[in-house]
């Protein structure tokens, strides 16, 4: 949009180039994250020296995220390293993140998906027999690919020998 003044004063001179707005940005990752999780990140072309705000699923009224930017303010670069954290809590879906300056509201936005489904339980399909020269075998079906299993294979534990019964004990005289 141009700009005119009016109560100009002085001779005119060459005019300026085109002036360029860029869009500011935030990208962030991890995209796929379960609610309580902190995302990194970095924001980018944000205007110097405002302070940067992250909300949930809208840029004015979402709710509020805990976060930083470091450096506090946004540097002479237009950005920084950003950490946000998705609240406990979250329903799952596909929220969208936005990064807010205060007081010009410069925003970038970043999409998430929120699972906090727990996976379901590895099923064993071949159960494993007795230890052999210190290994077993097993099998499992994982419906996670991403999951993994932790297997740990304790020795058996040796029986405890019984104690010797104690000898019975005779009586003693009062001592007067």
């Amino acid at each position: 949009m141009p700009a005119f003044a009016s109560n100009w004063r002085g001779a005119e001179r060459v005019r300026s180039g085109t002036v360029v707005v860029v869009a500011p940005t935030l990208s962030i990752s991890p995209t796929l994250v379960k609610p309580g999780t902190t995302l990194t990140g970095t924001a980018a072309r944000f205007i110097v020296g405002k302070a940067l705000q992250y909300r949930l699923d809208q840029p004015t009224t979402g709710t509020v995220l805990a976060g930083r930017l470091t450096p506090a303010a946004v540097p002479a670069g237009g950005g920084g390293v950003v950490a946000v954290t998705v609240p406990p809590g979250t329903s799952d879906g596909a929220p969208t993140v936005y990064g807010v300056t205060s007081p010009s509201r410069s925003t970038a936005a970043a999409g998430i998906l929120v699972d906090g489904t727990p996976p379901p339980v590895p099923e064993l399909t071949y159960t494993p027999g007795a230890l052999t020269n210190g290994s077993v075998s097993f099998e499992y079906t994982e419906a996670e690919a991403s999951a993994t299993v932790d297997c740990r294979v304790e020795p058996p534990r040796s029986p405890r020998a019984p104690r010797a019964p104690r000898a019975p004990r005779a009586p003693r005289a009062p001592a007067w």
